[in-house]
């Protein structure tokens, strides 16, 4: 996997970067805007070839209140397509996947077994360190073309 850092302390992103070259196993946590601490060694081109890597997990808590439940925003259907919204859902069991995925990265169930109504979700974002199958989860987003595409994913707070 290839993917550049800069320092954390940058937060405006107009500083040096540094690119990286990681061969191991992606945190499931790892994704746009998370601090990934790489160890390595430097090479004469200034790319780091990375052993190891650990990132800095969000723990991030969102109220569920006002937002909608996944069942109901399906009842919705096209009517709520390309729309702002707030879900509420659970992670389907065994549908967690790394953020460097080519696939979606976890799908969205009506209840936490993973029965009742399902939805891909596509998010290149952090995930809480927490999260696992069946968490509950509340998602600022979008419905596109048969998928929900959060820009957030947090922790439904409380549980």
């Amino acid at each position: 996997m290839r993917f550049t850092i800069r320092a954390e302390s940058d937060a405006a992103g107009s500083g040096p970067t540094l690119k990286v070259i990681y061969t191991g196993t992606v945190p499931a946590t790892f994704g746009d805007g998370v601090v990934a601490i790489v160890t390595g060694k430097l090479t004469a081109d200034g790319t780091v070839q990375a052993t190891d890597m650990i990132t800095k997990c969000p723990s991030k808590y969102e109220s569920a209140t006002g937002a909608t439940p996944l069942a109901d925003l399906m009842g919705k259907g096209a009517s709520m397509e390309g729309k702002p919204v707030r879900v509420t859902a659970y992670v389907k069991p065994g549908s967690i996947q790394p953020a460097t995925s080519t696939s979606d990265r976890f799908i969205a169930a009506a209840s936490a077994d993973g029965s009742g109504q399902n939805i891909p979700v596509t998010y290149s974002g952090a995930l809480p360190d927490t999260i696992k199958d069946g968490t509950q989860v509340v998602m600022g987003g979008a419905l596109e073309s048969g998928k929900f595409v959060a820009t957030s994913v947090a922790l439904q707070a409380g549980k």
